[in-house]
């Protein structure tokens, strides 16, 4: 906040001069630098949810009966199934099964909770909090267009259907 706030009023003095503005820059570019993610508590639970450019955006990632992962736009009355925690280990789990991420691992394939969870790292994609779920040896968590469900998928950038974030 320091950077910006000095880089605004760089930008706001009509007499600043090149030096002010380069100056004004690297700090920017140097706290941009040091800024880390906000990584979920343990045992606190919190909903993830689509951060896609289209229909997606917006749509609650749960649980079914049958361990699948799936999205859905339930955000009214939350229900255990659309709660997920992570645990010390990296598990993300949901609440209402209890099973964390276990399969998903190639191109397409569903995402699937189970009795042998993956770790799933959490990457940042943007500064405005946007994140990348990938369970270890798999491919990330990906909100597939059509079936609603939860899918491995390549690599993502900002405003994919593999942005997310943990609200």
């Amino acid at each position: 906040n320091t950077a910006y706030g000095t880089a605004k009023t760089v930008l706001e003095d009509a007499t600043a001069t090149d030096e002010d503005y380069t100056n004004a820059y690297n700090a920017l570019v140097a706290a941009n630098e040091t800024l880390e993610i906000n990584m979920p508590e343990e045992g606190k639970y919190y909903t993830i949810v689509s951060d896609c450019s289209d229909l997606r955006n917006g749509q609650l990632m749960y649980a079914t009966s049958e361990n699948a992962i799936v999205f859905s736009r339930e955000m009214t009355n939350v229900k255990p199934e659309a709660l997920w925690k992570f645990t010390a280990e990296g598990y993300l789990e949901n609440l209402q099964t209890g099973c964390g991420v276990s399969t998903g691992s190639t191109g397409g394939s569903h995402h699937k909770l189970g009795e042998s969870p993956r770790v799933v790292s959490i990457k940042s994609i943007s500064l405005d909090g946007q994140v990348l779920l990938t369970p270890q040896d798999a491919q990330p968590l990906h909100a597939q267009d059509n079936g609603s469900v939860v899918v491995g998928w390549g690599d993502s950038d900002a405003g994919s259907a593999s942005a997310w974030r943990i609200v």
